[in-house]
């Protein structure tokens, strides 16, 4: 028995059942154990939550690109992350709200910022950029679980059954979505807030603190 196995069961028992169902004594009638021994190994039910994230964050991040391409580090997050939270979307609700703070996932933040140096960005610029990617992630995958689908094209096309009267914009883009190229939503998100920190890491982006001359 160990922290590990526990874990890995817990994830089993809340994709399965729901996260509603996770108990210790669920949790150690699945493995054969008393509430207590689980007790012993995962800590409070707290602590056990907390070590689910760390579970899933586990394999956000099997394989970095080279040191200093922080744009090729902020999509392999994205991308890792997306796709453990869609194998696993009953554990959204605790990525979302637990602080992920468990030395097992300080680490692996760390590996990220090291990838992401040298650059011109520095350590709390570059943790200030996973943080806002992990939260389009958790945005995007709770709408993607939620509807169905994550295009564009299918997105607007429910509109069809709406009442677009007196909205002409709404109107012609319904009426071009057909036409237009079925892009991932969060395809088009991701590119779209990685262009938008490339623009804000740029030195002349910084803002000149109060009664600093410009130079004018």
């Amino acid at each position: 028995m160990t922290r590990a196995a526990l874990l890995d069961a817990a994830t089993e028992l809340v994709d399965r059942d729901g996260l509603a169902a996770l108990s210790m004594r669920r949790l150690g009638a699945a493995v054969g154990v008393e509430a207590m021994t689980v007790q012993h190994h995962v800590g409070t039910k707290d602590q056990l939550l907390d070590g689910l994230v760390e579970r899933l964050l586990d394999g956000v991040l099997p394989d970095l690109p080279d040191a200093g391409d922080w744009q090729g580090t902020l999509r392999a997050v994205a991308h890792g992350f997306r796709a453990q939270l869609l194998a696993h979307p009953r554990l959204v609700p605790v990525v979302a709200t637990r602080p992920g703070i468990t030395p097992a996932t300080l680490r692996g933040m760390e590996r990220a910022l090291e990838a992401m140096q040298p650059s011109e960005l520095g350590p709390a610029r570059a943790l200030e950029m996973v943080y806002a990617v992990i939260g389009l992630v958790l945005g995007q995958v709770g709408m993607e679980v939620a509807a169905g689908d994550d295009t564009t094209a299918d997105r607007v096309g429910r509109l069809d059954a709406a009442d677009l009267d007196g909205l002409p914009l709404l109107q012609q883009a319904v009426g071009e979505a057909p036409g237009r190229e079925r892009r991932s939503v969060f395809e088009v998100s991701l590119e779209a807030l990685i262009r938008g920190l490339a623009t804000g890491s740029s030195p002349a982006a910084e803002p000149q603190p109060a009664g600093r001359s410009t130079g004018r």
